[in-house]
């Protein structure tokens, strides 16, 4: 029952209240007006009665400060003599006042009627306002919106909606009661700026808030720069971004819901671009808005009346030139649209949810064709379907297709698996798993459309697929730069070695064909070969013999012979057969003469597009070689052992490019030794084979084995400059990141044999850095050879070009929403560099793996949080926990409890907390502990020590490393060692 609380000093008054009210309410008397303050806690007060006899309105403002809880209602009661302005009282919060003397069935229902509008009144906040911000809610938002462009049509308003990127990591970081503050925050701040501007806002969803605001000049960065503004004053520790969406009222007809879908639909225009942080509903949105309206309506009839069939492309051998398999592509037979193609309606129902109905009617309907093919007496190929992303969050997706496929009857190896890229760029943790089961129940999975994601190379080493499918935009201007060439050989050789096949997707001409076949990649698809068609017209085709089938292995048998062909007995007069031999094929047969040393090397390219072919002769060769001329001074001492007798010999090293440009190629020699009468070495024969290519994919693997295996963040990107530095021969390498209003070097790495110290302090102030800042929004690389001059300052140019610096190429980095944070430097200290496209290709695809890194280090470097979330969760444990950090001294920086109780501490202190486990023993023991936890922290194995003290008990001691402090001292860890201690058995 609810009560009201009577405050009236005239105890007639009261029983007559309390009388007549009391069955309705539970009535408490008091008699001081503080005593109403105890009584709050335990009841639900409706009502506050007050007697204010002879009462100046002094005193009522001073009772109705009391009303402390909303909607709790203060009818007054007055005398008759009172004087005062009754319109004060109510103004000063009473809700009524009522003179006496009274009527009793009056004043009951005076009371209430004040009782009802104030629920009432309760009521309408509860509907209208979000829970958790106080803000408008969308219906709220929508209906006070109409209101406020309906009343003031002489003013135009816009209408936008935004929200928080990535705000889901935001709460997986912090918890979900930082994200509910950041709303909070947001929507306070947001309602002061529109009382400001004219405006109202509301919150639609999660993070998803809108607003309606007077229309001016420029309103979308004045929006988005006071927001900037706002929530760069909320301490959060990362960048928060929002994203907005305009929808301009041009339309006071218009639901205001259907406003803010235009606007939310600008919002995801915002997310395509780079950059960008708004945008505005426009005619291109407009018709995208009715043309997927207009697919949606038309869905469920299409799905009745079975108008989504396969149409099957051919993949093609350019080499053996047959079939060897297909893929079905969806098709929309729609009776008023004709045929309707993937790339109208499947962003559609990926957006709607209709794609995975769709897909699993075109995997029946290709398992029907395959049974008809087969009872044709048609060979079976396999065929590839595609498999959407929300397809890959289904467990029983592997089984599913399984069962489809013994409904019919047909094995796993014809129904192939098709994912795209961009599903692993979504969410790559749900892909690699979803994969691996697949892969598991014996599927073939091909990656689509390989290279149009950010980084492919690590989807090469991630994922077990079976087949790459090369996207075109690897060929589009293949005519135009020689660049694709290269990349796209590299890129070849590596899936390759890691036994991948690969097909080209959209070839479409002779010279595209050959192109690739020189290359070694020899299966394509493409209207070069034939378009999709459907299940009736391929079968017509493979009864006419139009297409033949059939699939083999490709053969890498040339690379083994180039290596063996000389190892055999060697005649001087096939020398010319050799030569025509190995023409082809990047390798050039050589021939050195011991008594002379003299080294003769056979068509070597006088240019370098090796259109003009010399035969080359280098007198005082091994003398050459020795002082570093010819061969790199890293591999001087291995090539040379190639001269010291042995008959047969392959080595692997890097030569100098002689006769155009600068730099190195990576070479591999193989060849014999001819022997004289007197067992004296004679002449060396062999082929010296250019490698560059086939170096530079294992020079990458390297790299990505360093990053996939490293589980501390310094060490692993120490190890990873390094890699890189010493694989493409560098001197210097400088990590430069932002940091307050400078970029420092964090991290750097510098050849052993360069003299030069590398500076800690190399700083290069924000502005001065700022044009190449701007340089790389148009560019991803800079290469700059300082006697070749460059476009930027005299500043820029003494802030990299110091300290004898002849050659750099710079790469950005950018944070996750691709904003730039600083860049690595890669130096060329004593010598100028000729860099080549590959080379530089694989630079930036290292760098954007260390731009993951960078990304990732960010939610683990608030070592003061980490610590306090320790100092909470093992305090309680039972083991013993202790952490510290170790450089040159270990350094104490948590101990529990238990941890003090297992080794019998008193007190421990920074400096010596490692010999005080145990102080009354001696000091073998104390040795013994220190060398149990320094292996444990050097291999991460599980060490076993027995009590000194109690013979029965042993005691179990982990360690692990969790990343290293320090960017430059090795040592720098923090290390967390574990003690439990166990009786012994």
């Amino acid at each position: 029952m609810d009560t009201i609380i009577i405050v009236i000093k005239d105890s007639d008054d009261c029983l007559r209240l309390k009388e007549f009210l009391s069955s309705d309410y539970h009535i408490v008397i008091c008699s001081e007006l503080e005593n109403i303050i105890d009584n709050l806690n335990d009841n639900r007060i409706v009502a506050i009665i007050m007697d204010l006899d002879d009462a100046t309105e002094v005193n009522v403002a001073k009772y109705s400060s009391y009303k402390n809880i909303d909607n709790i209602q203060i009818p007054l009661i007055v005398g008759g003599n009172f004087t005062g302005n009754l319109l004060n009282l109510l103004n000063l919060g009473v809700s009524e006042v009522i003179v006496k003397p009274y009527n009793e069935a009056i004043i009951k229902l005076r009371i209430n009627n004040a009782i009802r509008r104030a629920e009432d009144n309760e009521y309408r906040i509860m509907a209208d306002f979000d829970t958790l911000t106080k803000i408008y809610n969308r219906t709220a938002f929508y209906r006070e919106a109409k209101k406020l462009i309906t009343q003031n049509q002489d003013i135009n308003y816009d209408l936008a909606c935004f929200d928080i990127d990535r705000f889901k990591i935001i709460n997986d970081i912090y918890g979900s009661s930082v994200g509910d503050e950041l709303l909070i925050y947001i929507a306070n701040t947001g309602v002061k700026r529109m009382k400001k501007l004219g405006g109202l806002i509301g919150r639609l969803s999660g993070d998803l808030f809108a607003i309606v605001v007077p229309h001016q000049a420029n309103i979308e960065d004045l929006l988005l720069q006071q927001m900037n503004e706002d929530i760069g004053n909320f301490d959060l520790g990362i960048k928060v971004v929002v994203s907005f969406g305009y929808y301009n009222i041009d339309d006071l007809s218009l639901p205001v819901n259907n406003m803010c879908d235009r606007a939310m639909m600008a919002i995801k225009k915002v997310k395509d671009k780079y950059n960008t942080s708004y945008a505005t509903y426009d005619d291109e949105l407009r018709d995208q808005v009715l043309e997927e309206q207009r697919i949606i309506d038309e869905m469920d009839r299409a799905f009745e009346n079975d108008e989504f069939i396969p149409y099957y492309q051919p993949k093609f051998n350019m080499v053996t030139r047959t079939y060897i398999g297909y893929e079905a592509l969806m098709r929309w037979q729609s009776p008023t649209r004709g045929m309707v193609l993937p790339s109208t309606f499947i962003p559609v129902f990926e957006k709607n949810g209709f794609i995975s109905k769709a897909d699993r009617v075109i995997w029946r309907k290709v398992c029907q064709d395959m049974v008809i093919a087969r009872q044709k007496g048609h060979v079976l190929l396999p065929v590839s379907v595609n498999v959407s992303r929300i397809e890959l969050y289904d467990p029983e997706l592997g089984n599913t297709i399984l069962k489809l496929l013994a409904e019919y009857e047909l094995s796993i190896e014809l129904f192939q698996l098709e994912i795209t890229e961009t599903a692993y760029m979504q969410d790559s943790n749900q892909m690699i798993e979803a994969v691996v089961k697949l892969k598991e129940l014996g599927f073939t999975i091909l990656m689509d459309d390989f290279g149009s994601g950010f980084s492919s190379l690590n989807i090469l080493k991630e994922l077990p697929f079976d087949i790459i499918k090369i996207d075109l935009a690897f060929l589009e201007h293949f005519d135009k730069n020689n660049k694709a060439e290269k990349i796209l050989k590299s890129v070849i050789q590596m899936a390759k070695r890691l036994n991948m096949e690969v097909i080209a997707e959209g070839v479409e001409t002779k010279r595209q064909e050959d192109f690739l076949v020189e290359l070694g990649c020899n299966r394509a698809q493409g209207y070069r070969f034939a378009k999709p068609a459907s299940a009736s017209k391929i079968a017509y085709m493979v009864e006419n013999g139009v297409i033949g089938v059939g699939d083999t292995k490709d053969e890498d048998s040339a690379i083994v012979n180039i290596d063996d062909i000389l190892t055999t007995v060697y005649q001087q007069g096939e020398v010319d057969w050799y030569r025509q031999a190995l023409l082809e094929l990047n390798a050039q047969v050589f021939e050195y003469d011991f008594k002379r040393d003299n080294m003769i090397v056979f068509d070597t390219p006088t240019k370098e597009n090796g259109s003009n072919l010399a035969k080359m002769e280098i007198p005082n060769y091994l003398y050459n070689v020795s002082i570093g001329r010819i061969v790199h001074s890293k591999d001087v001492k291995r090539y040379q052992t190639v001269f010291n007798g042995n008959q047969e010999f392959k080595v692997i090293y890097r030569r100098f490019m002689i006769n155009h440009g600068s730099g190195y190629t990576w070479v591999k020699d193989t060849g014999r030794i001819i022997y004289d009468e007197d067992n004296k070495p004679k002449i060396c024969i062999g082929v010296s084979r250019v490698i560059s290519d086939e170096k530079l994919n294992e020079q990458m693997m390297n790299v990505l084995s360093v990053m996939e295996q490293s589980t501390d963040f310094d060490s692993s990107i120490n190890h990873i400059l390094a890699e890189i530095g010493d694989d493409f021969l560098l001197d210097r390498i400088t990590l430069l990141l932002e940091e307050g209003n400078n970029y420092r070097s964090v991290y750097a790495w510098q050849d052993e044999s360069i003299e030069l110290e590398i500076s800690d302090t190399f700083s290069i102030v924000r502005t001065e850095l700022q044009e190449i800042v701007t340089y790389f929004k148009e560019h991803q690389i800079i290469v700059v050879n300082k006697n070749e001059g460059n476009q930027f300052s005299k500043q820029i140019n003494k802030n990299f070009f110091d300290n004898q610096v002849k050659t750099l190429v710079i790469i950005s980095l950018n944070d996750d929403i691709g904003e730039f944070i600083g860049c690595i430097v890669f130096t060329m200290i004593n010598d100028y560099r000729q860099w080549r496209d590959d080379e530089l290709w694989a630079l930036q695809e290292l760098v954007k793996g260390i731009n993951v890194y960078l990304n990732k280090e960010k939610i683990f470097n608030r070592l003061d949080s980490i610590l306090l979330t320790y100092n909470r969760v093992m305090e309680k444990l039972n083991d013993g926990i202790l952490m510290f950090t170790y450089e040159s001294q270990p350094q104490l920086l948590f101990i529990n409890e238990a941890y003090r109780k297992i080794l019998n501490i008193d007190d421990i202190n920074v400096t010596n907390f490692l010999s005080t486990y145990y102080r009354s023993v001696d000091l073998d023991v104390q040795k013994q502990i220190h060398q149990a936890i320094e292996k444990c922290v050097e291999t991460g194995e599980e060490q076993t020590l027995y009590h000194p003290l109690k013979t029965c008990e042993k005691q179990i001691i982990k360690a692990k490393t969790i990343y290293n402090l320090s960017p430059v001292k090795e040592n720098g860890k923090l290390v967390i060692i574990s003690i439990t201690t166990k009786q012994c058995t």
